[in-house]
Parts: structure tokens; C-alpha cells; sequence
């Protein structure tokens, strides 16, 4: 496997740090730095359990990593008969390393009930882009980590050559910096414009529908049509 000097300098902070948070981006190598960590702390014998807020992103952790992920709620056990957990401080986790992935919807309950579940003697990976939505519940954990100056904190900025043909991520991280997304270069690289967009004429924000455009007598016919099916 090899790491940029970015990743390499993730990877050697998180081996030394009790706490760490990495956040960055899409396409900027987050997931590659979580594979690098595991699979040298896998062969050194460290016991390792990996979470996510939602069982969509417990699955791609795993996929991506090759180790087994949980849902947050499944590794802490939720007890129906109280609707709380029972991995709690007399029941703690079993590991040495926890990752926490997506951590940008993690929120401040949640978190709480982590915290309240993890032995002290075992470290604490945070993963996460805090420039996503923040948690659907209370609080923005993520962000305030990165916030309060007490957490080491790697933040990742480089977008690697095969995220860099992804128009998709390309922008995201122009909007991210407060620059206008550049479409123009999409078709060549098979992302497609639809035909009625391309004809709308250039304004000084952009392409601006009007009524004279291919847009609108398309939105006309779309309607029309809709009419005449019901």
C-alpha cells in the first residue's frame, strides 16, 4: 500500500494517539488511512471494533476495510426492555481500538453512550467530513471536537488522482472553499449535460433560464403532456 506523505503522517498520529480525529473531504483518503491503521494494528495482535451511525455506512466500512463494522446501536446493544444499552461502564466494549467513521452524524447522545462504553484503557479513532450535514439529534460532535483545540486533529486537503476525475468530488471541495463549481469541462470526462441545459444562454451568474429557451418550452411540453395522460 502506498501513502502520501499526508497519509503517512495520519497514519503515524493515530498509532500514537490515544484520540484522534481525521476529517477531510470526499476523495481525500480517509479510507485508505483507516485500511493502513488497521491492517498494521490487526497484525500486531490489537483488538479492533469498527462502527458507523447507519447500517449504509456500517456496510461500506466494512467493504472498503475488509474488517467487520457494526451500526453504533448494534456494537453498544440496545436493550428494548429499557430502550437504553447494556455495553455500559460495567459492561464495557471489548477492544482496544475504536473507530467511529461517518462521525459527522453522530450526535450528542449517541456519543455519550460511546464514550460511557469504551475501556479506559482503549483508543479512539474519529472519522468524518465535518463540512457534511450535521446529526438529524442534537449537538455536532464531530465539529466541536475539532473546535475545542483539546483533540489532536488531522485534516486532509489533497484529492487523489482517481477521486480527481470525479466532477462530483472536485466540486464539492470547490464549494467547500466558497468558489463557483465549474461545469463547463463535464462532458469530457463522460458526465453528461442534458441538451436543454447547454442551450440556455451564458448570464452573469451563470447559465439563467428564460422563457425563450429550449428549458422552458421543454418544461411547457413536460406539462402539456402530463395534462393529456390524466
Amino acid at each position: 500500500m502506498t501513502l502520501a506523505e499526508s497519509q503517512r503522517h495520519a497514519v503515524g498520529l493515530a498509532l500514537a494517539s490515544k484520540l484522534l480525529v481525521i476529517t477531510g473531504g470526499p476523495g481525500v483518503g480517509k479510507t485508505t488511512i483507516m485500511r493502513a491503521i488497521l491492517a498494521i494494528l490487526a497484525a500486531k495482535g490489537v483488538r479492533i471494533l469498527l462502527a458507523a451511525p447507519t447500517g449504509r455506512a456500517a456496510k461500506r466500512m466494512s467493504e472498503a476495510t475488509g474488517f467487520e463494522a457494526r451500526t453504533i446501536h448494534r456494537l453498544l446493544e440496545v436493550d428494548p426492555r429499557t430502550g437504553g444499552f447494556r455495553r455500559e461502564p460495567d459492561h464495557l466494549l471489548e477492544c482496544d481500538l475504536l473507530v467511529i467513521d461517518e462521525a459527522s452524524m453522530v450526535d450528542v447522545q449517541l456519543m455519550h453512550a460511546l464514550s460511557r462504553a469504551i475501556p479506559a484503557a482503549a483508543a479512539l479513532l474519529v472519522v468524518g467530513d465535518v463540512d457534511q450535514l450535521p446529526s438529524v439529534g442534537p449537538g455536532q460532535v464531530l465539529a466541536d471536537l475539532i473546535g475545542s483545540g483539546a483533540v489532536p486533529v488531522v485534516r486532509l486537503t489533497e484529492i487523489f488522482r482517481q477521486a480527481a476525475s470525479s466532477r462530483i468530488i472536485t466540486t464539492a471541495h470547490r464549494i467547500n472553499r466558497g468558489e463557483m463549481p465549474d461545469l463547463t469541462r463535464a462532458e469530457a470526462i463522460g458526465e453528461v449535460i442534458p441538451g436543454f441545459f447547454r442551450s440556455v444562454p451564458m448570464g452573469p451568474f451563470g447559465r439563467i433560464p428564460h422563457s425563450d429557451t429550449n428549458l422552458s418550452r421543454h418544461a411547457r411540453l413536460r406539462s402539456h403532456t402530463s395534462r393529456d395522460e390524466v
